[in-house]
């Protein structure tokens, strides 16, 4: 389902763009790649947790800076699907509409868990 003109989950392929590792790997070689990942594995679960808290009792602030930040750091490591999830989640709560958000909440955390295991395997993959 589409949120507010933003493309449904699966209209998008890809869990990971790979061309973001590849983008970070440039920047800062493997390094940077392998922090970047091991950060987002390390604080999404707590972003996302507090998305679904907050739908849980509709908290649209507490859902907004949870998805927020959320939808940044998918972005940097290219996590496309969780990216686009997070933001359907953060228009939903910028708007009021809570109504949406435990539908939302509950797209943001497939594709949380989705983005998590293909970047546990990535980040395997990163040799130093």
């Amino acid at each position: 389902m589409a949120f507010n003109g933003l493309a449904s989950l699966s209209e998008m392929e890809l869990v990971l763009d790979p061309t973001a590792i590849t983008r970070l790997i440039r920047i800062g070689g493997v390094k940077l790649a392998r922090q970047m990942v091991g950060l987002f594995l390390e604080h999404g679960p707590d972003r996302v947790a507090a998305a679904e808290a907050g739908a849980v009792v509709g908290d649209c602030r507490m859902v907004e800076a949870a998805t927020h930040s959320l939808k940044s750091s998918a972005g940097n490591v290219g996590a496309a699907r969780l990216q686009q999830a997070s933001a359907a989640l953060e228009l939903a709560a910028q708007e009021g509409r809570t109504a949406d958000l435990a539908g939302a909440s509950a797209a943001l955390r497939t594709e949380y868990d989705a983005a998590e295991a293909s970047l546990t395997t990535r980040l395997s993959e990163l040799v130093p």
